[in-house]
């Protein structure tokens, strides 16, 4: 085991330190948005939107979890009532409840954003970055050197920082990858390297690279059970408001339902925006498989697999295999 693998094995876990940072971090920015923007919005929505009289404070009341509207009905300029409403009618709104989800989602994506610009040490989304970029550039070291140690990663590392884009098409016949991948490394690895501020301008260079190695990998599917929860949840309390079990003057439990839902489709949404694309994957696998069958280490499915990949690859004409060969050029180019 090298050197550089023992330290990619280190940097898989983050440190104490890390974590408390980010969770300082976390509730902070979920406090700042709660209470300088989450407030301020509903407080003009519900003034502007319903005519309604706003109270947070008195026996009951609270700023943050409970307030109290009264909307009148409207009125012509000789104080009539005009449409179809007579009485004063009073809601309770909780703030807090109603955009938690939201909350909660804003504190988290400050906290990310914030820490994966710190230094490796401190940051703890630097770290899963700095992972990641360890990672591939193993990766692409054993496919260029098979046994490879500290100064073959750094040779790596300094080859495909400095590549223009024609020499990143080379590396990627060469080494028989994705250009997308090598471009998304080449990213992330000249963005470690700029100023704080400059990283946190570009740092969707090195997220990126987390999201679509890892992030989407191992959390699409959570992702997508979390959104039949929601939307299960949604239904439920829909169905008890229909019911009338949750009283028509507290839509709040109703409004934190479909804040979660909509929270949920957006990180759904950014799962699949950062998700290698099927064919790509598919590749990938079979590659991965093929390894295997030579190396002795494969399952029986994966061997079957491989197989079939192969039977296809010999069984198809030269020509046709230079025609796919050509237009994938122009496809890149």
């Amino acid at each position: 085991m090298t050197s550089s693998r023992v330290r990619y094995i280190e940097l898989r876990k983050n440190t104490p330190t890390q974590v408390v940072l980010f969770l300082v971090i976390f509730v902070s920015f979920s406090f700042a948005f709660f209470r300088f923007v989450g407030i301020p919005v509903a407080e003009k929505l519900f003034a502007e939107s319903f005519n309604a009289k706003l109270e947070t404070s008195g026996e009951g009341l609270n700023e943050f979890t409970n307030w109290r509207m009264t909307v009148e009905p409207p009125r012509g300029k000789h104080g009539e009532v005009l449409g179809d409403q007579q009485d004063v009618k009073i809601y309770y709104y909780s703030p807090l409840l109603a955009i938690f989800p939201v909350i909660l989602a804003v504190g988290l994506l400050g906290a990310g954003l914030l820490t994966a610009v710190m230094s490796p040490r401190n940051g703890y989304v630097r770290q899963k970055i700095e992972r990641e970029i360890i990672n591939a550039l193993h990766h692409y070291a054993h496919v260029a050197h098979s046994e490879h140690g500290d100064a073959d990663i750094t040779e790596i590392s300094d080859t495909i920082k400095k590549a223009d884009l024609h020499r990143l098409h080379e590396l990627e016949e060469t080494w028989n990858v994705a250009f997308t991948d090598l471009e998304v490394l080449q990213s992330a690895i000249r963005w470690r390297e700029r100023s704080m501020l400059m990283r946190l301008m570009r740092v969707d260079d090195a997220m990126r690279l987390y999201l679509r190695n890892h992030f989407t990998i191992r959390y699409e599917n959570p992702v997508l059970g979390f959104i039949y929860i929601g939307a299960a949840i949604l239904i439920i309390i829909i169905g008890l408001r229909g019911l009338q079990f949750i009283p028509k003057d507290r839509p709040s439990l109703v409004l934190f339902a479909i804040s979660l839902e909509f929270t949920l489709l957006i990180v759904y949404a950014i799962t699949l925006i950062y998700t290698k694309e099927s064919e790509q994957q598919e590749v990938e696998s079979g590659m991965m498989d093929v390894q295997s069958l030579f190396s002795g280490s494969a399952s029986p499915s994966s061997t079957k697999q491989a197989e079939k990949l192969l039977r296809m690859f010999v069984s198809s004409p030269p020509s046709s295999l230079g025609t796919h060969h050509d237009s994938s050029d122009r496809e890149v180019n």
